[in-house]
C-alpha cells in the first residue's frame, strides 16, 4: 500500500482544480470492479454520478486515466496491478476526503501447451535386432523444440529421429523429452515425456527379399493386381499393403481400384515371425476413365457441449443423391479420428489440451455392396479449444536407503512418495548405469563406491516428479582399472578469433578403442580425441573429458575415467574501471552535499550520472545537491568509458538540517460483542487514534478477507476463531514536498469464545505447502475448531544430533530448513478456554535451495537493467519484478545455457522507486535490488 500513498504526493497537482462533490466526510470510497474481455479490462468505480468526484487510475504497465469508468486494453498478457485514487474538496476549495485500493488482474495468455510427446522404433532393414530406428512422432512437434532421447543403457541422443545400437539384448525403457519455451512472461515451459520398454532378442539372421508384381486390368485403367514375390517364400510370412491413397490390404495377392487419377507409390511391408521385416516400393501412374460426377458435397457445423470449451460436437450437413451410400471419416486435428461405415455421424470429441484445432471431414460414396470409392469430397472448419485449469500436481517424491544386513552390497529402495499412489509409474536409475522398475525394487551392486540413486514418479502425463539421493557401497572388491582422464588446451593460433580453443588428450593408458565423449560447458559436445571447439562467447566454462572403456569379459564392468577443467576466455582490452565516490557536507549548510567522483582510472571525459535517492538527478564529474527533508538517501554514480566499459556503485548518506513535516499520528482501537444482537461474532470496533480528524482516510481489515473505510466499523465474521485486525489511518498534510502522515496498528481479536469449554471436544491439528521454488522452505497453517490464542512450534532433526531443535512462537510460521533430511515438527496450541493440544508430524526435505545476491547494471536504470546469472547446467531461469512493496510489476523466463546468461528487463515503464529482482534456476534463489530513475 505504499505505493498508493506516495502516488497521493505525486497527484497533488492533479487534483488541484477538481470540482467538489456533495458527499459528507468519510464517504470516500475507492473500491472498484472490473470486467475482463480478453485483454481489455472495464473498471468501474463504487462512487459514480457525480462529476466532482476525480479520479486517477494506474493500469500498472506505465499506462493511466482521469476517466471515471475506464476501459483499458492491454498489449501483452500477464498479472497486472491496477491503482485507484480518489478525492473530494468542499465548495471551498478544501480536502474532505481522499481514499485509494488496488485490485490484481490477470490476462490469460492464448499460446497453448499441446505438445504430446510419443515416438516409434522399428529394426533396421540388414542389422542385426539390437540397432533401432527411432521415429518422432509427437504432435506438434517444431523444430525448435528442444528434444533429448534416453535409451535406457545409460546413452543419450539430441537427434530428431536416432538410429541406436545397443551393446546387450535385452528390456531397455526408452523416453522422449521435449521441450518448448513458449515465450509467454510468467509461464513455464511446455514440456511433454513419453517412456516405452524395448525388448531386444538376438534371432537368426532376416534374410528375406522383399518384392511384388504390379499389373494393370486392361479393361479397367485405374484397377490393379499387385502379387507377393518376396523370397525365400514361407507360410509365415505376414504381406501388408499401402496403396498410396490413404488404404491399403493384408494377403500375397490383392486387387485394388484406384478412384482418382494420379502418381501413386505402393508399398509392400513382409514380416517372418514378428521379427523378420523388410519394406519395397514401387510408383505407378493412374488414370481414372470417364469419372462420374461426385454428387457427395461435405458439411458440417461445430457446437460447444453444455458450454464445455473442450467438448465439442459436429454436426454433419453433407447433401448427397437419395440412396448414395457413403463413409464418414472425421479428423479432431489432435491426431485422433473417427471412422463411420454405416453413412453420415455427428460425432462428439473431448480435447484435452488448449488451443485452436482444425476438424475435418471426409465423405466417401461407394458402390453399394462393395468397398469401391466413387466419389469423395472433404471440408475442414477452425475451433478454439479452452480445457478446464487441471487439478495441481502435489506429489512430493521421496524414497529410502536400506542396506542387506547379509549382504553389503544390496540396498532395497522404497518409495514414500506423498501422497502415497500405489498405481503409479516408478521408475529407478541406480546410478551404475542400469535401471528398474516398479513401486520398490532391489539392487546388487558389483563394486563398492558411491552412487547417485534416482528415482522418477508420474501419477499422470501432468504430474511428474524426480528426486535422487547417495549412498555409499562397501563389501565387494572392484575390478582394476588403470585408465586416467586427463587434457590440456590452448588458444587457437590459427584462428582469427580468441574462442577458438584446441584441446588435447593426455589421458593414461588410453586405448584406440576407447570411447571418449567431450563436453564443453555450452551444451555441445565431441567424439573426437583432439577436438577443436569454438565458444560462441567470451566466459567460464567447465569442459570435461570421459574415457569410457568396454568391459572385456562376461560380468565385468566398463572401466570409466573422467576430469573436468574450467577454461576461461577473456575479451580482449577487458574493462578495469572501479566506480567510487566520497562526499561531505557543506559546513555552514548541512543539507548541502558535495559529491565526489573517485573512479579509478580517473577519466574526465567519462559520461558520470548521479542519482541523488530523493527522486532528483544530476550529471557531471563532480556534484553538489541541497536536499529538502533530513534523512538517509541512497546515492548512486554511474559511470560510463563507452558502451562496453559501464560501471555503478552506490553508497548511503546521512543529511541533517532540515525540519521533516510533523507526524503525531498514532492510531489504535478497542473492540467488544455488539450490544444490539446475540450473535457473538457480530463485533463493535471503536477508533481511538489520537488527533484523528474527519480528512483521515481510515482502513480496517479484519483478517478474512474482508475491509472497511468507516470510522468505528461493526462487523460479522463467518466463523469463531482468532483474526489480525488492522487500522491504517492516512492524513494528507498538504506540504509541498511531504508524504503523508500514516499509522497502523494490529490487534488479535479472538472472536465467539464460548464460556465452557469441553477440551475433549477441542481438535487441533496443522497442513503444510512447500514453496514452488524453494523447496525446503515450508508454509505451515494451523487448523482447530476453536479460536487458537496461542501457538508454538518445535522442529527438531532426525539421525543428527549437530542441529538443535528450533523453537517458533508465531502463529501460522513459515520456515526454511537449512539441511537435507528427516524433521519432526510439532505445534503446541492453546485454545479458547485455557485447553492445550499437541500435534506432531514428519517432514522431508529432499533438497537445499541456495541463495545467493546478483549486481544489476546500470544501477540507478533509466530504460533497462540486466544481471547475469552463472550456471553450473542449462536449465529455464524463472525471473520476477517486485517493487517495494512486494507487489510483482513483470516477470520473464529465459532458457539458460551453462555458463554466463545475461537477462535484460524493460523498466521504461516503471515508476521512480526501488526494485528487487529474484531469480530461480536449478535449486538456486538469487536477489537483486536496484534504483530506477
Amino acid at each position: 500500500m505504499k505505493k498508493l500513498y506516495i502516488l497521493f504526493s505525486i497527484a497533488i497537482l492533479f487534483f488541484s482544480n477538481v470540482s467538489f462533490a456533495s458527499f459528507p466526510p468519510n464517504t470516500c470510497d475507492a473500491q472498484f470492479t472490473v470486467a475482463i474481455t480478453g485483454f481489455s479490462v472495464n473498471a468501474v468505480p463504487v462512487m459514480t454520478g457525480d462529476s466532482s468526484v476525480s479520479n486517477l487510475w494506474s493500469f500498472g504497465d506505465g499506462t493511466s486515466s482521469t476517466v471515471s469508468s475506464p476501459t483499458h486494453t492491454y498489449a501483452t498478457c500477464g498479472t497486472y496491478t491496477i491503482s485507484h485514487i480518489i478525492q473530494v474538496n468542499n465548495p471551498n476549495g478544501v480536502l474532505t476526503c481522499a481514499d485509494s485500493t488496488v485490485q490484481t488482474v490477470t490476462i490469460l495468455c492464448t499460446t497453448p501447451c499441446n505438445l504430446a510427446a510419443s515416438f516409434t522404433s522399428s529394426n533396421v532393414a540388414g542389422l542385426a535386432n539390437n540397432v533401432l530406428a527411432f521415429v518422432n512422432t509427437t504432435i506438434s512437434f517444431a523444430p525448435g523444440d528442444s528434444i533429448r532421447w534416453t535409451f535406457g543403457d545409460g546413452t543419450v541422443s539430441y537427434d530428431v529421429n536416432p538410429t541406436h545400437t545397443f551393446a546387450n539384448y535385452g528390456t531397455y525403457n526408452v523416453c522422449l523429452r521435449i521441450v518448448r519455451n513458449l515465450n509467454i512472461p510468467g509461464a513455464p515451459p511446455c514440456v511433454s515425456e513419453v517412456c516405452h520398454l524395448v525388448t531386444l532378442t538376438a534371432t537368426n539372421p532376416c534374410n528375406i527379399t522383399a518384392a511384388f508384381s504390379t499389373q494393370a486390368n486392361p479393361a479397367q485403367s485405374n484397377s490393379f493386381v499387385f502379387t507377393n514375390l518376396s523370397t525365400p517364400t514361407s507360410s509365415a510370412n505376414s504381406a501388408s499393403w499401402t496403396f498410396g491413397d490413404g488404404s491399403g490390404g493384408t494377403g500375397n495377392t490383392i486387387t485394388h481400384v484406384y478412384s482418382q487419377s494420379g502418381t501413386y507409390i505402393v508399398c509392400l511391408h513382409i514380416t517372418v515371425n514378428n521379427t523378420c521385416t523388410r519394406d519395397t516400393c514401387h510408383t505407378i501412374t493412374v488414370t481414372v476413365p470417364n469419372p462420374t460426377p461426385c454428387n457427395v458435397h461435405a458439411g458440417f457445423t461445430t457446437t460447444y457441449v453444455n458450454n464445455q470449451l473442450n467438448v465439442v460436437q459436429c454436426i454433419n450437413s453433407t447433401t448427397l443423391d437419395s440412396g448414395t451410400v457413403v463413409y464418414s471419416v472425421w479428423n479432431f486435428g489432435d491426431g485422433t479420428a473417427v471412422v463411420n461405415t454405416s453413412g453420415l455421424s455427428n460425432p462428439t470429441h473431448t480435447y484435452s489440451v488448449s488451443g485452436l484445432y482444425n476438424i475435418c471431414l471426409k465423405v466417401i460414396s461407394v458402390i453399394p455392396g462393395t468397398t469401391t470409392a466413387t466419389c469423395v469430397d472433404s471440408i475442414c472448419h477452425q475451433i478454439q479449444v479452452q480445457v478446464p485449469n487441471p487439478t495441481p500436481c502435489n506429489l512430493n517424491p521421496n524414497f529410502t536407503a536400506q542396506v542387506s544386513p547379509t549382504q553389503n552390497n544390496v540396498f532395497v529402495f522404497t518409495n514414500t512418495s506423498t501422497p502415497l499412489n500405489t498405481a503409479a509409474s516408478v521408475s529407478w536409475d541406480f546410478g551404475d548405469s542400469t535401471f528398474g522398475s516398479g513401486f520398490t525394487a532391489t539392487h546388487s551392486y558389483l563394486h563398492s563406491g558411491t552412487y547417485t540413486v534416482c528415482m522418477h514418479i508420474a501419477i499422470s502425463n501432468t504430474c511428474i516428479r524426480d528426486t535422487c539421493i547417495t549412498i555409499t557401497v562397501t563389501g565387494t572388491t572392484p575390478i582394476p582399472c588403470n585408465l586416467v582422464a586427463n587434457y590440456t588446451w590452448q588458444i587457437s593460433q590459427n584462428a582469427s578469433s580468441p574462442t577458438v580453443v584446441n584441446f588435447i588428450n593426455t589421458s593414461i593408458a588410453a586405448a584406440a578403442t576407447d570411447s571418449i565423449t567431450w563436453t564443453f560447458g555450452d551444451g555441445s559436445i565431441s567424439h573426437d580425441v583432439n577436438p577443436v571447439h569454438t565458444f560462441a562467447n567470451y566466459g567460464t566454462y567447465n569442459v570435461c573429458l570421459r574415457v569410457r572403456r568396454n568391459p572385456t569379459a562376461a560380468g565385468t564392468t566398463a572401466c570409466i575415467s573422467e576430469i573436468c577443467h574450467t577454461v576461461i576466455l577473456t575479451a580482449p582490452n577487458p574493462c578495469n574501471l572501479v566506480a567510487n565516490f566520497s562526499w561531505q557536507s557543506n559546513p555552514t549548510q548541512p543539507n548541502v552535499i558535495v559529491f565526489t567522483n573517485t573512479s579509478m582510472p580517473m577519466n574526465t571525459a567519462a559520461s558520470v550520472t548521479w542519482s541523488f535517492g530523493d527522486s532528483t538527478t544530476g550529471t557531471g564529474y563532480t556534484a553538489t545537491h541541497s536536499y529538502v527533508h533530513t534523512g538517509t538517501y541512497l546515492v548512486c554514480i554511474h559511470v560510463a568509458i563507452n558502451n562496453t566499459c559501464i560501471r555503478d556503485t552506490c553508497i548511503t548518506v546521512t543529511v541533517t538540517g532540515t525540519n521533516p513535516p510533523p507526524c503525531n499520528l498514532v492510531a489504535d482501537f478497542t473492540w467488544q460483542s455488539s450490544p444490539n444482537t446475540t450473535n457473538a461474532n457480530v463485533v463493535h470496533f471503536i477508533n481511538t487514534t489520537n488527533s484523528a480528524t474527519a480528512i483521515d482516510s481510515l482502513t480496517w481489515t479484519f483478517g478474512d478477507g474482508t475491509a472497511s473505510h468507516d470510522l468505528n466499523p461493526v462487523h460479522t465474521f463467518a466463523n469463531a476463531g482468532t483474526y489480525i485486525v488492522c487500522l491504517r489511518v492516512v492524513r494528507i498534510l498538504n506540504i509541498p514536498g511531504s508524504t503523508p502522515c500514516v499509522s497502523e496498528i494490529c490487534h488479535n481479536v479472538i472472536v465467539n469464545v464460548p464460556t465452557s469449554i469441553n477440551c475433549d471436544s477441542v481438535h487441533v491439528s496443522y497442513t503444510y505447502v512447500r514453496d514452488a521454488f524453494m523447496s525446503n522452505k515450508i508454509y505451515f497453517v494451523t487448523v482447530a475448531n476453536y479460536p487458537v490464542t496461542q501457538e508454538v512450534w518445535t522442529i527438531t532433526a532426525l539421525n543428527t544430533t549437530s542441529a538443535a531443535t528450533v523453537t517458533l512462537n508465531q502463529y501460522n510460521p513459515a520456515y526454511i530448513f537449512s539441511q537435507v533430511g528427516n524433521y519432526v515438527v510439532c505445534l503446541r496450541a492453546v485454545t479458547a478456554g485455557g485447553c492445550i493440544k499437541e500435534e506432531c508430524d514428519t517432514i522431508s526435505i529432499g533438497s537445499i535451495a541456495t541463495q545467493c545476491e546478483l549486481i544489476p547494471y546500470p544501477n540507478p536504470a533509466h530504460t533497462q537493467v540486466s544481471v547475469n546469472a552463472v550456471l553450473p547446467t542449462s536449465s529455464n531461469i524463472y525471473a520476477y519484478v517486485y517493487n517495494a512493496q512486494n507487489v510483482l510489476v513483470s516477470a520473464q523466463t529465459q532458457a539458460g545455457a551453462t555458463g554466463n546468461n545475461i537477462m535484460t528487463f524493460n523498466v521504461s515503464n516503471l515508476t521512480a522507486g526501488f526494485y528487487f529482482i529474484r531469480l530461480y534456476y536449478g535449486n538456486q534463489v538469487c536477489i537483486s535490488r536496484f534504483q530506477k530513475l
